[in-house]
């Protein structure tokens, strides 16, 4: 049997980009990839001192899918009301640089998208948000939440309709 750090650094050599990939594709963005992906070699060397890894590649990708979830409910549990003050800071500085008017219909329509989604159930507003702010895809959602593809559908469409409906009603 290899020594403890030999072996890591082969793990890494070998499957190093290959995970990270993997963890790229689900959280769609570099540097929180790069940290995942670091946890995941963390947990692997743990692991493997204690003589738990078998099959190294496969062992790996379970660890890095386990992260993921992990990372998809630690953003879900932080995302709470008060976000949606973050979230009209954020329309105002991505809104910068346009004119005054412009930049007032944006916060305006991100206000009342958050004031519709504020009055869903707390499920539907979570599923919402990974999809629309985060970016999730819903099978990511799916398998964070629990629940079956079609539920999160279902949660993302109803809220969509909600919130069509929430800003006809207030432009009348």
């Amino acid at each position: 049997m290899q020594p403890y750090n030999d072996r890591l650094e082969a793990a890494y050599a070998e499957y190093g980009p290959r995970v990270l990939r993997f963890i790229l594709s689900k959280v769609r963005c570099y540097e929180m990839a790069q940290d995942l992906t670091q946890d995941t070699f963390i947990r692997f060397y743990q692991a493997d001192q204690k003589g738990l890894v078998q099959e190294v590649g496969a062992y790996l990708f379970r660890i890095a899918r386990n992260i993921v979830i992990d990372h998809i409910r630690s953003v879900r549990a932080k995302f709470a009301p008060k976000e949606v003050i973050e979230l009209t800071e954020m329309a105002e500085v991505l809104s910068s640089g346009s004119d005054m008017e412009e930049d007032l219909a944006t916060k305006n329509r991100l206000q009342e998208t958050c004031d519709a989604v504020a009055v869903l159930p707390e499920p539907c507003q979570r599923i919402f948000w990974l999809s629309r702010l985060h970016g999730y895809k819903n099978s990511e959602i799916a398998e964070s939440e629990g629940v079956c593809l079609s539920t999160v559908e279902k949660n993302i469409s109803k809220a969509m309709k909600h919130c069509r409906d929430s800003v006809a009603l207030e432009a009348a």
